[in-house]
């Protein structure tokens, strides 16, 4: 099962699903764009599979931010953050 937003604006969408071995995705986005513009997404994935090395949880972050100074001159920072535990054979995850 999968559902999804689909806002015009872009400044709020969403997507979830569930499936089977407890597979479970979420991807939450954030828009602004005023003077500069915002973006920044959150998303998390987890299985427990049905194979060796099948198993695992995902975290991925990102934040975008862009803007112009005064006159021509466009500045960007971007930053991203992951986490990932993958199974191993003979091992579990907690």
């Amino acid at each position: 099962m999968v559902t999804k937003s689909d806002s015009p604006n872009n400044v709020l969408a969403y997507q979830a699903g569930i499936g089977s071995f407890k597979k479970v995705h979420w991807i939450l986005i954030i828009a602004a764009i005023c003077t500069s513009q915002f973006i920044s997404t959150f998303g998390f994935n987890a299985s427990d599979g049905h194979r060796f090395n099948a198993n695992h949880k995902n975290i991925r972050s990102s934040i975008k931010l862009k803007g112009k100074n005064f006159g021509n001159q466009r500045w960007l920072i971007s930053s991203i953050i992951s986490k990932s535990f993958n199974g191993q054979p003979g091992f579990f995850l907690c």
